[in-house]
């Protein structure tokens, strides 16, 4: 029997692509509802618009975020024209670039198998985030591929500019957490001064928002996406949603106990992999706390701490009691794949039923026309 530390590297990312693959096929069942008809629109469109149009006259002609629309052009050729095909790819290359920078970050940090089958599981079975990655598709890709560059930047020690640039051309939000991967202090323990003095830079900075973005505004910015990211921001404008402070506490306490555990578990330590990922996670909880002036922005953002479960999560009982972190670990991993069953098809997207879902092989998803 294997050994914890001589489980092969390429054992887990085997199973982080078929349990990629598998929520990808699941998304090929979706009934097109929210965001998604549009980029079936988009895609499928894609013979006509050409290569200029598709990339650079997309979503109202401003060509703000050109890489989506490259991905676009160059999925419909590789998957045939078929938008269930693109869209279950778009899906599986989510998962699996947060499944695997999970697995690099752990093995940095030296978490046991445990910790990281927690955290996969937490975030392959959290409806709430399975059910925007086929809805606010642009955003969810850019994400996947910021928090990968940046945890990537971290093992390394070598920031990977070339996925941030990409992850911020497919969708100018994720330029939010780029920024706070430039702050050097995050690296290393942060003193009390340097946290008092973080926070007096990072509190104005949300609460004089309009003014702010405003001002970026009118500077005439060459770049498109930097014009469009600063309009955005300094817009207080709502299309009617917003996340009610209850439901957001539902994330931000576990995530937030887990978080701040940690940090006392390291506070004799001056340098771990942990620090950025714990203090980014705590400055983007503030500021979709503090931004109700933007319901857009603040709910958009909330959607970002979902991606930061499998990484902070499982570490409630880091270098603590071994039995304790085992149970700790099934239980969560159990609560999550119990309550993913028990409420699908209950957010108000539609998906094939739970059992069609656990016993339909997986040729058949590519062979039967769902919905599109």
């Amino acid at each position: 029997m294997l050994k914890e530390d001589e489980v092969p590297s390429y054992v887990y990312h085997i199973l982080f692509i078929l349990l990629a693959c598998w929520l990808g096929c699941i998304n090929m069942t979706k009934l097109p509802t929210g965001d998604l008809p549009g980029y079936i629109r988009q895609f499928e469109r894609v013979p006509i618009a050409g290569f200029y149009g598709t990339i650079f006259e997309a979503f109202g002609g401003s060509g703000k975020e050109p890489f989506y629309s490259f991905f676009t052009f160059i999925g419909y050729y590789l998957c045939g024209g078929k938008a269930s095909i693109y869209f279950f790819a778009l899906v599986t290359v989510m998962y699996y670039l947060l499944f695997a920078a999970a697995h690099k970050l752990f093995v940095k940090v030296n978490v046991g198998k445990e910790e990281l089958l927690c955290g996969i599981l937490s975030l392959a079975f959290f409806t709430q985030y399975f059910v925007l990655t086929t809805h606010i598709v642009r955003q969810m890709l850019s994400m996947s591929i910021m928090i990968y560059a940046i945890i990537n930047g971290i093992v390394k020690g070598k920031r990977n500019w070339t996925l941030a640039i990409v992850a911020i051309l497919t969708h100018t939000s994720s330029i939010l957490l780029f920024f706070f991967s430039l702050i050097p202090w995050i690296y290393t323990r942060m003193s009390l001064r340097r946290i008092i003095i973080l926070l007096a830079c990072f509190v104005p900075i949300i609460i004089f928002n309009t003014q702010i973005g405003q001002f970026l505004g009118s500077t005439n910015l060459q770049i498109e996406t930097l014009q469009y990211a600063a309009s955005r921001y300094g817009s207080n404008a709502s299309d009617g949603l917003y996340v009610p402070i209850s439901l957001m506490m539902i994330v931000f306490a576990p995530l937030g106990i887990v978080a701040f555990k940690t940090l006392w578990t390291l506070r004799y330590e001056k340098d771990s992999a942990l620090y950025p990922i714990i203090y980014m996670y705590l400055m983007l909880m503030l500021l979709v706390v503090m931004f109700t002036q933007n319901p857009l922005l603040q709910y958009r953002y909330f959607y970002y701490t979902y991606a930061f479960i499998p990484f902070i999560l499982p570490l409630l009982f880091y270098r603590g009691n071994r039995n304790f972190d085992h149970v700790y670990c099934a239980v969560v991993s159990v609560f999550f794949i119990l309550r993913f069953f028990l409420i699908h098809n209950t957010s108000g997207m539609q998906f094939a039923s739970a059992p069609t879902i656990c016993l339909m092989p997986f040729p058949y998803y590519f062979i039967e026309n769902f919905y599109y």
